[in-house]
């Protein structure tokens, strides 16, 4: 596929872990497909997994058929019910089948005449399909109308589609038509509807306190209405957004600690994370310790898994930072903190595997993505596990500027200074350690303090070179290397 120009070398992403019907984790490779066809389906952006054995069966996956309309298997194979025109679509299920079709093809534009035509437009879930497509500019006012009126006072038997279709209305009117006041009116319909599950109550008091989190007194008023009602999961936006951020950390305390005992799982991740911090009354870290690990024993919970491999990471444990990195289900997650772990315990094979089954594209925190980068660049540059490579080296570090500019330009400055390569260059370094020194990276101005000491890529300055060594200094790094 690279060979005839269907897949570019960025399509490749990396491996990634599969399990086979018998249970057998098998380590792929994961690859982008910009475009696949099936039929009259063009789909774009395809995730695939191409196996490294040359007897894999071709599997297509539920995410892809659940995007190409109707389908049936007959006779061993894949049947698509196209629907050629809008004439065809008879029921509910071939016009969200349709306009599903249309949307994924590109011609959204295309859908609010079929929805209009259809015989059954009055249908609510024709309704909630307008709205689902539907943007500011595309017209048909007075049926945008109509749906606006009838999925609001809809007589609906099932609780949880008048949960999601009022749901959906009241992001329609806030995020489409910049209407919080109706949007506002919709999610306290439901927060205080009795008739709804408790959860779904809850998510929409939190909705009401992210809409009005700008505006304390608002917001906190629905906070405290949901916490009266036993509804803890408030307690974790009450609690960050106004009382921890105001200083008031013993009503904190006291209002996570009652969610604790309650079995709340968010109030226990607050409560833990505060213990560790030292920031409540009652001063105890292996207590914080005791909860994360609870919550990440039991419940795999991510912010406490997350919390405890930062803890040991912090304190140099890297064998205890690699059992909690054990316990994330998302494999990336999992991959970066084993990578750094093995790295820092020297065993590089291993970071350099765990690099390759993660997918930085995916991970959630900058940091970590910066760490992706940073780690396979050197293990690139330092033939760590590998043959070097001055090329990889570079692009993994001019990513790296995107998520940390001064650790990044701090790099690619020790690349065109290390003598392994032929592309040593003492000016093209000092360009990049004066980019860095400029995003404030302490490295750098130790460089630079170097290279103007000796004249290396730049004129001999004792008094810049002390200027920058104090600058280095001033932000912690160890400057005794200039003392020789």
């Amino acid at each position: 596929m690279l060979k005839n120009g269907y897949l570019e070398e960025t399509d490749i992403k990396g491996l990634t872990n599969t399990q086979t019907a018998d249970g057998q984790i098998d380590e792929n490779y994961l690859i982008n497909l910009k475009e696949v066809k099936i039929g009259t389906v063009v789909l774009n952006n395809v995730r695939a997994v191409v196996s490294k054995g040359l007897d894999a069966p071709l599997l297509l996956g539920q995410s892809v058929l659940d995007n190409i309309g109707n389908w049936s298997v007959r006779n061993g194979q894949l049947v698509l019910n196209d629907i050629e025109s809008k004439e065809s679509v008879e029921t509910i299920d071939d016009l969200t089948s349709y306009c599903n079709t249309l949307n994924n093809n590109g011609q959204r534009e295309a859908i609010f005449p079929v929805i209009l035509s259809f015989k059954d437009k009055d249908n609510i879930k024709a309704m909630a399909l307008f709205l689902k497509f539907w943007n500011t500019g595309d017209g048909y006012q007075e049926y945008l109308t109509k749906c606006l009126d009838t999925i609001e006072h809809y007589n609906y038997s099932d609780i949880n589609q008048k949960y999601e279709y009022l749901t959906n209305l009241a992001y329609f009117y806030i995020r489409i038509l910049n209407n919080n006041k109706n949007g506002k009116m919709i999610l306290e319909r439901i927060a205080r509807d009795e008739n709804f599950p408790f959860n779904l109550r809850s998510d929409a008091y939190e909705s009401l306190y992210i809409l009005y989190k700008d505006f304390p007194l608002k917001a906190n008023s629905y906070a405290k209405e949901a916490l009266g009602k036993g509804m803890f999961d408030m307690a974790m936006w009450y609690c960050d957004y106004y009382l921890l951020e105001n200083g008031k950390y013993a009503e904190a305390f006291r209002l996570y600690k009652q969610g604790y005992m309650k079995g709340n799982i968010r109030c226990s991740f607050g409560l833990g994370r505060g213990y560790i911090q030292g920031i409540w009354p009652e001063k105890s870290v292996s207590k914080g310790l005791k909860i994360l690990d609870n919550l990440a024993q039991t419940s795999a919970y991510p912010d406490a898994i997350f919390d405890l491999c930062d803890y040991y990471w912090e304190r140099n444990d890297f064998k205890k930072m690699i059992t909690y990195a054990n316990m994330f289900e998302d494999n990336n997650e999992k991959g970066i903190y084993q990578a750094i772990a093995y790295y820092n315990l020297k065993d590089y094979p291993m970071a350099k595997n765990r690099l390759d089954t993660t997918n930085p594209i995916y991970l959630i925190r900058l940091d970590l993505k910066a760490q992706y980068y940073g780690l396979l660049g050197d293990i690139f540059e330092s033939g760590l596990g590998c043959t070097p490579s001055f090329e990889n080296a570079q692009d993994c570090y001019e990513k790296l500027i995107q998520f940390d500019a001064g650790w990044g330009y701090a790099c690619l400055g020790n690349l065109f200074l290390n003598k392994m390569f032929e592309k040593k260059n003492y000016e093209t370094a000092f360009k990049y350690f004066t980019i860095g020194a400029n995003n404030d990276n302490g490295y750098c101005y130790l460089k630079l303090a170097q290279l103007y000491k000796y004249g290396l890529g730049t004129y001999q300055s004792d008094a810049l070179a002390e200027s920058y060594k104090q600058e280095a200094a001033k932000r912690g790094v160890d400057v005794s290397i200039l003392d020789d």
